[in-house]
């Protein structure tokens, strides 16, 4: 199977209390991948690099078989994608508006509305919405245009049950259709059951931990220096 996203050795985060061990990672076409860990890990940084929003701090990375992510942006789906909403539009003038940008057919994205309760509210200003309908609008950012690569940030935080389920389900299609899925999320949720590969991080060393082991070293050495 094609690889869609692989990375070496990859780094991020630029706190120096936050030590992560580099992360490699081989994801191929159809897969969903999940990269687990607490909010301390940063993971959900890695969604902003895979979009080409951000520089990794270190490593090599390679999306659809290319290092310049920016070549190949418009094959990717994100949920960083509801980022470029306008706060005062309404939740329809905010995606027909990215259709347009996407040069996708609005018809697909009404689907989805209906599908996630939002037609309902499609005239609701983004501002006024809550946090499960927005987390779901950035859903629907990701899957609209059936994009080979589809980026979710913790997809199923402030999601009820059932809304979980209809997530779950459309992402097991997606990846039946030979989609690639890359998740971060905590460990032990919904996500980690549908996912066919994950990865989860490490626990950061905090400072104090890190001195200690500093210390620790520096007594050792003097040690053997005697």
């Amino acid at each position: 199977m094609k690889v869609t996203l692989k990375a070496h050795n990859l780094r991020w985060g630029g706190k120096e209390k936050l030590k992560l061990a580099p992360v490699n990672f081989t994801i191929k076409k159809g897969e969903i991948f999940g990269l687990l860990g607490d909010a301390k890990s940063q993971n959900s940084e890695v969604v902003s690099i895979l979009t080409g929003n951000t520089l990794p701090k270190s490593g090599a990375l390679t999306v659809l078989g290319t290092t310049n992510i920016a070549s190949v942006r418009y094959q990717i789906g994100s949920t960083y994608d509801l980022l470029g909403f306008i706060d005062g539009y309404s939740i329809e003038k905010n995606i027909k508006l990215l259709c347009m940008h996407k040069e996708i057919r609005p018809k697909e994205a009404v689907k989805l509305l209906h599908l996630f309760d939002l037609w309902n509210h499609k005239d609701k200003t983004l501002i006024k919405c809550t946090r499960e309908q927005k987390k779901c609008i950035g859903i629907i950012c990701a899957l609209i245009g059936n994009p080979e690569v589809i980026l979710l940030d913790r997809p199923l935080k402030y999601l009820s049950r059932g809304v979980v389920i209809i997530v779950c389900k459309l992402l097991q299609r997606a990846a039946a259709n030979g989609q690639t899925i890359f998740i971060t999320d905590q460990p032990n949720t919904a996500i980690s059951q549908i996912c066919t590969q994950t990865l989860e991080l490490e626990k950061p060393l905090t400072k104090a931990q890190i001195t200690k082991i500093r210390k620790a070293y520096l007594i050792k050495l003097k040690k053997k220096a005697s």
